[in-house]
């Protein structure tokens, strides 16, 4: 019975990526071009919404040390993308796109499983064909790790004085795990938008 249900789960996600459409857009600050899935989202109530994700983690560069290359070697941010503080975060997005919220996140994970499940789905090499790179994390203390293993997202959940909302998604795990990390660690960023 398992395989049957994966391999259903499986054609689903399959159809249901592959029915949408990829697009690309340009950042006009600095001339990145960055590819993006556009989907509809199952509401409750028979009601659909359209969202787009980059399917790509943020390269811009933001001036001081709100934005830098895992351990400092530029050929990090050439596979994996740009390391963001929460405040360089919130700056990465172009112009029209913003961080993903927690809703968003969730509506994202009830596609692929629900967040039990998502985390697989969502990474590289995944069902969905999103390939949430594993571009591991920094702290405001200059100490790298994780990369290859993990990708630690922002969200724009605020979560208090010194901690903002973070997303991670594992290589040896399933689900994606919800949680919060200090303002000035470094980690990925993903934008979206609501159409």
């Amino acid at each position: 019975m398992k395989p049957t249900l994966l391999l259903l789960v499986l054609l689903l996600s399959y159809g249901f990526l592959h029915a949408q459409e990829i697009s690309s857009v340009t950042d006009p600050r600095d001339g990145k071009t960055y590819k993006v899935i556009e989907f509809t989202i199952p509401l409750e109530g028979g009601v659909k919404v359209k969202r787009a994700w980059m399917l790509e983690n943020m390269k811009y560069v933001i001036e001081g040390d709100s934005s830098i290359c895992y351990d400092d070697e530029p050929a990090y941010c050439e596979k994996f993308g740009r390391l963001y503080t929460s405040q360089g975060a919130a700056a990465a997005c172009p112009d029209g796109w913003r961080l993903p919220t927690r809703k968003d996140w969730f509506m994202l994970f009830s596609v692929f499983g629900g967040y039990t499940q998502a985390g697989k789905a969502l990474a590289e090499g995944g069902s969905s064909g999103m390939n949430f790179l594993f571009g591991g994390y920094g702290t405001e203390y200059g100490y790298y790790t994780r990369v290859g293993a993990e990708g630690n997202y922002w969200d724009s959940a605020e979560k208090g004085g010194v901690a903002d909302g973070v997303v991670t998604i594992s290589s040896d795990k399933t689900e994606a795990v919800l949680g919060a990390v200090g303002k000035k660690y470094l980690n990925s960023c993903r934008c979206m938008k609501s159409n």
